[in-house]
């Protein structure tokens, strides 16, 4: 995992996402993390179940899947294996199977926690809360040895404690998409990536959809910190209205390949922050309004932008 001195500014030298998930079945450095002795049939046929492992629990009822954390450390994998079924992984060990799943609800509890969300699959609503620590939420679809995508039918409700640390990152791989039909909230977090995959902002096999509202607030950093805290939106695509917002450390957020089809209001509010398009093609299909606070805040690199509408950018030091 990367640490924040090591992000960059630009998407371009990013670390490839992929790098960063360990396999939460197999040892050894390998893409096929659907061997075949995880992709069966799942013969759980009681309404509710319940397992344990390492301190972390796990319990669905009525369709919905909970997973609750301890005080330590924990590394949570929950890999999607059809449509509704998902297998849990505590530290690399099998915390349980199950088959039916609408909804989830995860809790890690204090410590610093990772979580791995592998290609789920579920028609219904995913939460997630990371207490206190340094916390690491993972999302990622998987192209082989077949294509898997993420798909959450309902609400993504995502909230890290707001330490420093706290990240949460999002990858596609290869025509494997992931989408959020319902809102997407991201809150508590110091730096975020939603990072698809494609060229333009037009529909792509790789993007990142949200169906919805997408949700940001950022403010896990450090505010005496030089270095920025890094966002980025590459490859998403947006149904409704689009709220970011951030803290009082230094803030960098770029946006490449995008396009937003509702309102886009971002909140830069303390620190010296900055705004980057990078001359990408992003296309803002409503009104945009970016709004600074104190500090000097920057709009730069808009050349390959489309603004359907009227922009305003007030409060700010820098608009090209």
């Amino acid at each position: 995992m990367f640490s924040v001195s090591d992000r960059s500014r630009t998407v371009a030298s990013l670390p490839v996402l992929e790098h960063h998930f360990h396999d939460p079945l197999n040892s050894e450095p390998t893409m096929n993390r659907f061997t075949s002795h995880l992709i069966r049939t799942l013969a759980l046929t009681a309404i509710a179940a319940s397992a344990a492992s390492a301190g972390v629990t796990t319990s669905i009822a009525k369709g919905k899947l909970k997973i609750a954390g301890g005080v330590d450390a924990d590394v949570i994998a929950i890999i999607g294996t059809d449509f509704g079924s998902v297998a849990v992984t505590v530290d690399g060990s099998n915390a349980g199977e199950f088959s039916g799943v609408r909804d989830i609800d995860v809790k890690t509890g204090a410590g610093d926690d990772r979580l791995e969300l592998v290609a789920l699959q579920i028609g219904g609503s995913l939460r997630v809360k990371m207490g206190d620590g340094d916390d690491d939420l993972f999302a990622r679809t998987v192209a082989t040895p077949f294509v898997q995508p993420m798909i959450v039918g309902g609400d993504t409700d995502i909230a890290l404690g707001g330490d420093v640390g706290d990240a949460v990152f999002a990858d596609t791989d290869a025509i494997a998409f992931m989408n959020f039909m319902g809102n997407l909230t991201i809150r508590g977090v110091e730096t975020s990536a939603l990072n698809g995959g494609g060229t333009t902002p037009n529909l792509e096999a790789r993007d990142i959809f949200v169906g919805g509202k997408l949700r940001m607030e950022c403010d896990g950093g450090d505010v005496n910190d030089l270095q920025a805290e890094f966002s980025m939106l590459d490859d998403v695509m947006v149904g409704r209205t689009t709220k970011l917002a951030f803290g009082d450390e230094k803030d960098e957020l770029s946006i490449t390949h995008s396009q937003f089809a509702g309102k886009v209001s971002i909140r830069l509010r303390g620190g010296d922050d900055i705004v980057d398009f990078q001359n990408d093609a992003t296309k803002f299909d409503a009104k945009v309004d970016v709004v600074g606070g104190s500090g000097f805040d920057s709009l730069i690199q808009t050349a390959g932008c489309e603004f359907a509408a009227a922009f305003a950018f007030p409060q700010m030091e820098f608009v090209p």
